[in-house]
């Protein structure tokens, strides 16, 4: 770790890393369908919404901002993913506007 000198620009990364790169279908404006429910015990709901994907500037981070139609109305969510090469796991953070989670993924090559 480096110590960070004041009026410096941080570096620029050149790209982002490789194991974001089977993400780059999902950038652009997407329709959704969604089946909701609840809680366990609760009847499924079918919600719909919106989702626009895009790249961070610095491109480590594909960032889905989202609005959803839930039972109790429109709710914006936004999603981060960023890759983590100690765990080597994608993170995906969820801002809401009343909460913040993380959770973690991680894809089968089959």
């Amino acid at each position: 770790m480096s110590l960070a000198v004041f009026g410096q620009e941080p570096p620029i990364p050149t790209g982002r890393p490789s194991a974001l790169d089977k993400f780059e279908g999902r950038v652009g404006v997407w329709d959704i369908d969604a089946r909701v429910w609840l809680s366990p015990d609760a009847k499924e709901f079918k919600g719909k919404g919106i989702e626009t994907v895009q790249w961070s500037p610095n491109r480590q981070f594909l960032i889905s901002d989202q609005w959803m139609l839930l039972p109790v109305g429109w709710l914006p969510k936004l999603v981060i993913t960023s890759w983590d090469p100690v765990k080597n796991e994608y993170r995906l953070t969820n801002v809401l506007p009343n909460a913040t989670y993380t959770t973690t993924m991680s894809l089968d090559s089959k």
